[in-house]
């Protein structure tokens, strides 16, 4: 339990120290408010928007009187974490678990540094945990904890699942991470599409080298198996490169862009550089 404490400890100051000001400024950049607000009706001044003129409060009156808006600065922004089976490896660098729960913390602290609520979701082949979307540093503990003592890595992924209880759980316009490796055999686009007016989302996959392809001494003879599927090593390689080739060219379709994060290169330049470019999106 200390060995466990130290390590969330160690997390949550590596978290804070990678959320610099500037990295800070990037994320509020590329995630803008979801829109504008009203906030009052007062007397016309020359120079406003006549289009916002509240004919209404004018007729009663008999001045002229504009209704004011304000941006809606303050943002949702839900991390749904991939805990299934698949997430538990590693060949060499980092476990793509433990590698999805930092880049989930980050997230997480940022937004809660750019006074935005955030909220956790914890899925396989169901949701599993769910916590509500707050602000605050004790908040922030509670979902780095939450994450870290999951042990749940013995099932299926299913996407659509968390998808689903996202689409009936969060009604406010949000963003939406998705941390996953992305290791289904269900089709999970639709799901994205169908949601993607009311969610900003960003897909993270987590990838691993090793997935991809094998550098092994011809001494050895070996057998694998996805961990998830029960196929055999070669029938995982050939769904692993047909999935990324889907969601490479799928996503972009629906004006989705995923960010592709692997075990074995530092993930904060990645970020940037995709917070830059959504940046140039907007």
């Amino acid at each position: 339990m200390l060995e466990l404490f130290e390590y969330i400890k160690k997390l949550n100051i590596k978290i804070k120290f990678l959320s610099t000001d500037i990295f800070a400024g990037e994320y509020a950049s590329a995630f803008k408010g979801r829109g504008i607000e009203f906030e009052e009706v007062r007397e016309y001044i020359v120079g406003d928007d006549i289009k916002s003129i509240d004919w209404n409060t004018t007729a009663k009156t008999g001045r002229l009187h504009t209704k004011v808006f304000r941006e809606e600065r303050e943002l949702t922004s839900i991390i749904l974490l991939d805990t299934s089976t698949s997430m538990n490896f590693g060949s060499k660098w980092v476990f793509k678990s433990d590698l999805a729960t930092e880049i989930a913390a980050l997230f997480s602290y940022t937004a809660i540094k750019n006074n935005d609520k955030v909220g956790l979701i914890l899925f396989d082949k169901e949701v599993h945990t769910y916590i509500l979307p707050k602000k605050g540093r004790n908040h922030i503990w509670h979902i780095i904890k939450t994450m870290v003592n999951n042990k749940n890595h013995n099932k299926k992924t299913d996407i659509n699942e968390a998808l689903k209880f996202l689409s009936n759980t969060i009604k406010k316009k949000s963003i939406a991470f998705v941390i996953s490796d992305f290791i289904t055999n269900k089709d999970f686009l639709t799901s994205f599409k169908s949601l993607k007016k009311n969610f900003d989302f960003v897909p993270i996959i987590i990838t691993d080298p090793f997935e991809e392809r094998l550098n092994l001494s011809k001494k050895f003879i070996l057998s694998f198996k996805d961990c998830e599927s029960e196929n055999s090593y070669k029938g995982y390689i050939d769904f692993e490169n047909n999935m990324k080739k889907i969601i490479s060219r799928e996503f972009k379709r629906i004006n989705i862009y995923p960010l592709e994060i692997k075990t074995n290169k530092p993930y904060l330049p990645e970020i940037v550089k995709y917070f830059r470019a959504r940046r140039k999106t907007l």
